[in-house]
């Protein structure tokens, strides 16, 4: 795959020019089929701001890394897992990337668990992601009781997804490469793939300090 031709490349995949190939949560009931193991990567969220870094680790020049090396415990700035994934969006049946938080893997995870929910890469059933808007941003797990595999169709969609922007691993180290690009101070780059950060989850059991005029001073 060439970065100067994806457009066209998405386009015989069968994906609008101009539409987003990740999947968005919208608030309420969204059903969509998981397509296989989820891989981690590190983030660093700002709330004063509302946006997120990509954790590169100290040792390659994190800003925020070294940011908090410098203030107390609670100016801190912590890297939280992401998590990435293939699924089905059953919105419109097309293939998507999915970015998710703890609460929705955690919560996929113990029905990964359960004795009438088991599965081990994928599960063999769609699965409601409820996503509850309030002062703190919530989501809830269901399975769909009906089981069935995915059809031939839907697999050869996700082969040509990979084929078309990459694995898992791949499409990590892009997101990696993207934020040092951007970190040295050469913006964000226009060729690279990189997923709008909306579905950020807050920390569910941490205490906040009273005075957050600090987060102004985290440095994204």
């Amino acid at each position: 795959m060439s970065w100067q031709t994806v457009k066209q490349e998405a386009k015989e995949a069968g994906y609008e020019v101009g539409s987003s190939i990740y999947y968005k949560l919208e608030e309420g009931k969204n059903r969509v089929r998981i397509l296989g193991e989820f891989k981690a990567y590190g983030s660093h969220f700002n709330k004063a701001r509302n946006t997120s870094i990509v954790c590169v680790g100290k040792d390659k020049g994190c800003p925020v890394c070294a940011y908090n090396d410098k203030v107390s415990v609670e100016k801190k700035c912590p890297v939280k897992p992401r998590y990435v994934g293939y699924v089905i969006d059953r919105n419109d049946g097309k293939v998507k990337l999915a970015e998710f938080g703890y609460q929705i893997i955690s919560a996929i995870g113990d029905l990964a668990l359960t004795e009438d929910w088991a599965f081990e890469d994928a599960p063999d059933y769609d699965m409601i992601i409820i996503k509850t808007v309030g002062a703190q941003t919530k989501y809830s797990v269901q399975p769909t009781p009906k089981k069935f595999p995915i059809t031939a169709e839907e697999q050869e969609a996700l082969d040509n997804f990979i084929t078309t922007y990459g694995d898992l691993d791949t499409i990590i180290e892009k997101k990696k490469a993207a934020q040092m690009e951007k970190n040295a101070g050469q913006g964000k780059p226009s060729n690279v793939i990189t997923a709008a950060e909306e579905e950020e989850e807050e920390p569910i059991t941490e205490e906040e300090p009273e005075d957050k005029s600090f987060l102004d001073s985290i440095p994204f």
